[in-house]
């Protein structure tokens, strides 16, 4: 089937937007990848379910992402059908301190409905890009305290197409991991517990974290957040990165950030195969200089552009 055909087939049976021929670079905060042949943002767990069905019926693969925060996918794009959950909504219960969540909302945005609230634990997602599903899936998190630790319950869909709710110990949050991130299963909504708190002091908190963001992080350019694990018993990864010369080293129009050397940015024109062989160049220095191996924190999707397509081009390698 070819993208045409995909789409049409999906209409019939999917509420969402569908579009063919996506270009990635527009889907991912890294600015980079190739074109999808079919991009869906299914408004609904029934949409999520039948765009599953229909990959298992026809044999068009499905490849499921978050909010494309902490995503590389390579210059030749992916093919069949990507798949965005797009299930939104917030609900608030104060007296209990619940929020009920769509996994499509932005991990901020609830952060800020809590504060508004008087609700209290999630002032260190302040300024974090990625869709609730995607925090989950990876246990997000920042300043000493992460996603998991405020799960109550994940509702997700199963490979088999069942709708089952979890338990939050029957997740496995670890360090950026949980069983979600490539288990098949699908995260359509999680209820989160937080505590009842002053909203002047929640929100100061929240502008603190933001604040500390700006100073640390780079800000105003395209990047995929942190693009290694920090190592176990070990410095932090950008500490480890920095100390092995890495800040400023540029691969065409990707660099690692001058303020953060865990940081990859994207100065205008970069290629996903300028990112990646900046990040093998990150992760060698470190084994050289150290003998730690640096664990991807960012996911790396789809395939490399073929020679001479697009606007592949060979990257220089040199310091910004």
């Amino acid at each position: 089937m070819d993208a045409r055909d995909i789409a049409a087939a999906l209409r019939l049976v999917v509420r969402g937007e569908i579009e063919e021929h996506v270009l990635m670079k527009y889907h991912t905060s890294m600015r980079v990848g190739g074109p999808a042949d079919v991009l869906v943002r299914a408004f609904d767990p029934l949409s999520v379910s039948r765009c599953l069905e229909f990959g298992a019926s026809s044999g068009v693969t499905v490849t499921v992402i978050g909010a494309g925060t902490n995503l590389i996918v390579k210059d030749g794009g992916i093919r069949g059908v990507v798949l965005r959950p797009y299930i939104r909504g917030i609900r608030v219960h104060r007296e209990s301190g619940r929020l009920a969540v769509g996994a499509g909302e932005m991990l901020w945005k609830v952060a800020v409905v809590a504060a508004e609230h008087g609700l209290s634990g999630l002032e260190f997602a302040a300024g974090i890009p990625g869709s609730v599903g995607g925090a989950l899936a990876m246990n997000a998190g920042a300043f000493g305290h992460c996603v998991g630790e405020l799960v109550e319950k994940v509702t997700v869909l199963t490979p088999g197409g069942q709708i089952r709710e979890l338990d939050a110990s029957q997740a496995a949050f670890a360090y950026r991991s949980s069983r979600f991130r490539g288990s098949g299963e699908i995260v359509l909504s999680a209820s989160l517990v937080l505590v009842p708190g002053e909203r002047r002091w929640i929100e100061g908190t929240m502008a603190h974290f933001l604040e500390a963001r700006k100073r640390t992080q780079p800000q105003g350019v395209a990047s995929a957040g942190s693009v290694f694990k920090n190592p176990k018993a070990m410095p932090e990864a950008g500490w480890l990165l920095e100390r092995a010369g890495m800040k400023g080293v540029r691969v065409g129009d990707a660099q690692v950030s001058t303020i953060h050397a865990n940081f990859i940015v994207n100065l205008g024109r970069a290629t996903a195969a300028d990112v990646l062989t900046l990040m093998e160049m990150m992760r060698e220095s470190v084994k050289s200089r150290f003998g730690v191996e640096l664990e991807p924190e960012v996911a790396v999707l789809g395939e490399d552009a073929q020679v001479g397509a697009g606007d592949a081009r060979l990257g220089g390698v040199g310091h910004g």
